[in-house]
Parts: structure tokens; sequence; C-alpha cells
């Protein structure tokens, strides 16, 4: 009987231990499952969270979108400015030239050119430096010329002193 009662002992043991293992699972498991919850709960929270970030996203493409179609148009009408200005300044610079030309009629219009307003200032400068030095060249070759002052001697006039009018006639048709 001592046996039995050491058996039925070790039963009750085993038993209340196994019971002890038992809560202790139990425990575990209460745990696993808290855990598995709150990952849950933060997955569900990030995908929110990926959510909210994608729609961001797409709002900040189809900003940028807009912004590159304002910026494409912003762009076309700089260059048509551009290309205005461009036609405006060329009609300046004609009427420039021309003013040019009016102004220093002694200047050739070939040697007043130019793609710019300053060109075309340095182009009279350069114009008026040639037509200097073309007057002073005639200025030199007219003084090196002599030409006496008064009237020019009378060739063979002396001969006809003297002569009567139809004599004189005569000699005139003869010579």
């Amino acid at each position: 009987m001592a046996e039995e009662v050491k058996q039925e002992e070790r039963e009750e043991e085993e038993a209340a231990g196994v019971t002890g293992a038992g809560e202790e699972a139990e425990k575990q498991e209460e745990g696993a499952a808290d855990a598995v919850g709150a990952a849950l709960q933060a997955v569900a929270e990030k995908e929110a969270r990926i959510e909210e970030l994608v729609q961001e996203v797409e709002a900040l493409k189809a900003a940028g979108d807009s912004l590159m179609k304002g910026l494409d148009e912003a762009k076309a009408t700089a260059l048509a400015a551009e290309a205005r200005g461009t036609e405006f300044q060329g009609i300046a610079l004609a009427k420039y030239r021309e003013a040019l030309i009016e102004g220093h009629p002694d200047i050739p219009n070939q040697l007043i050119r130019g793609g710019s307003i300053e060109e075309l200032y340095h182009s009279v400068d350069a114009g008026k430096e040639v037509v200097a030095q073309i007057r002073e060249a005639i200025a030199q070759e007219v003084g090196a010329t002599i030409v006496p002052a008064g009237a020019p001697e009378r060739n063979g006039i002396s001969k006809l002193e003297g002569l009567s009018p139809r004599e004189k006639i005569a000699a005139g048709i003869n010579s």
C-alpha cells in the first residue's frame, strides 16, 4: 500500500506539474496572441500610412505635371517674345542706320554698317576717318598742281593786230 500511496502521490504531482505547465502554456498563448494582435495592428497602421503616402505622391506628381505644363507655356511665351524683340531690334537698327546716313551725307552708305548700335556708331567713326584721308589726299594732289592766276596767254593774236575784219575772218578760216 505504501507503494500505492506513493504511486498516487506521483500521479498527483505529475498532474499538478502538467497543470502548472498548462497554465504557463496558456499564458504563452495569450502573450503570443497579444503579440500577433499588436503586429496586425502595426501592419494595418503601416498600410494606412503607405496609402496616405501614395496619395501624397500622386498629388505631388499631378502638381509637378501642372508646373511642367506651366513651365512649357512660359518657355513658349518667352521664345515668342524673344522673336518679337529680335524683329523690333532689326527694325530699330535699320531706322538708326538710315538716320546716320542722313546725318552724315559725306560718308558713303556702304561704310555705315553693323549688327548693333555700337557697330553702327563705330562704322560712322571709321567712315569719318576714311573721308578725312580721302580729302587730305585730294588736297595734296590739288596742291601739287600749279594753275596760273588770271587768263591764259593768247597765242597768235598778235599777228592779227592791225588787220581789217575781213582779213581776220579769212585768217580764221585758213587756220
